[in-house]
C-alpha cells in the first residue's frame, strides 16, 4: 500500500468532516464545478469521476444529470465502499479502485472530472502523460473538469498561500496540530505543479476553450474541451 492510499484509507470513515475542515470553501468547490458542466440536464452522458473519494461530486453529478452513467474511481477501497452506501439507490453506477497511475481508459467519455486527485500523480511527466489519456478518451465535445491544489509561481507566492491555508485549518485545529501533523500529511510542494504549467499542458494537448472558472490561492477549478 502506497503512502496515499495508507492516508485515504485511514480516513475513509471521517473524510466528509475532515475535507471541510482543511480544503477551504469546498462546498463552494463542488458545486462550481457540477453548475459549470454544459450538458442539458436531460440528456444521457457518459461520465468518469477520478479520485471520486467517497462518492460526494458523484452524487451532486447524478442529481444533476438523473441519465448519465458515472464511473467512481477511487485508490481506496473503504473510499469506494462508502461511495456504494452514498450512491445506492441509483442506478448506472460503476466502481472501480485503481491506482491513477495504473490506470488505463478504455471507453470515452463526454465529461471527466476529478476534485483534489490528480495533484497525487507523481512528477510533471507523469501528469502531462495522464492530460493527454483524458483528451484521447474524451468524447467529441466532451469536456474535462479539474478542481486541484496547485503551485504559486514564486517563493514569495508559495509562502503566502500556505499562509492564508493555515489562517483557514485554525478555524478547526491548534496550531500544534496544523504545524506537526496537518502540514507534514497534506503539504508537500514536490507533488502539486504551478497552474500556468497545467493550463499550457492542456493547450499543447489540443485542448480548446480552456479556462479557470474558479481560484483560491492553492485551489483552482479549470476545464477544456474537445472538440
Amino acid at each position: 500500500m502506497n503512502s496515499v492510499e495508507n492516508i485515504f484509507q485511514k480516513e475513509a470513515r471521517n473524510y466528509d468532516m475532515i475535507i471541510k475542515r482543511i480544503i477551504p470553501f469546498y462546498d463552494e468547490i463542488l458545486e462550481t464545478l457540477v453548475s459549470c458542466i454544459p450538458f442539458p440536464v436531460e440528456k444521457k452522458i457518459k461520465i468518469i469521476d477520478l479520485g471520486s473519494g467517497t462518492g460526494t461530486l458523484a452524487l451532486k453529478l447524478k442529481k444533476k444529470y438523473p441519465n448519465a452513467a458515472i464511473k467512481c474511481l477511487d485508490i481506496a477501497e473503504d473510499m469506494i465502499k462508502i461511495s456504494k452506501q452514498k450512491l445506492n439507490q441509483y442506478l448506472e453506477i460503476q466502481f472501480q479502485v485503481e491506482d491513477l497511475h495504473n490506470f488505463d481508459f478504455n471507453e470515452k467519455y463526454d465529461l471527466i472530472i476529478s476534485s483534489l486527485a490528480l495533484h497525487h500523480l507523481r512528477g510533471d511527466i507523469n501528469k502531462k502523460k495522464f492530460f493527454k489519456k483524458i483528451i484521447n478518451n474524451l468524447s467529441s465535445g466532451g469536456c474535462f473538469y479539474n478542481a486541484d491544489v496547485t503551485l504559486a509561481t514564486n517563493e514569495f507566492l508559495e509562502k503566502f498561500y500556505l499562509f492564508k491555508w493555515i489562517n483557514y485549518m485554525k478555524d478547526s485545529y491548534s496550531i500544534e496540530e496544523i504545524y506537526n501533523n496537518l502540514i507534514p500529511k497534506y503539504y508537500h510542494r514536490e507533488i502539486p505543479t504551478q497552474l500556468v504549467k497545467q493550463i499550457n499542458w492542456l493547450l499543447d494537448l489540443g485542448f480548446s476553450n480552456v479556462d479557470i472558472l474558479w481560484k483560491y490561492y492553492h485551489f483552482v477549478i479549470y476545464c477544456g474541451f474537445k472538440l
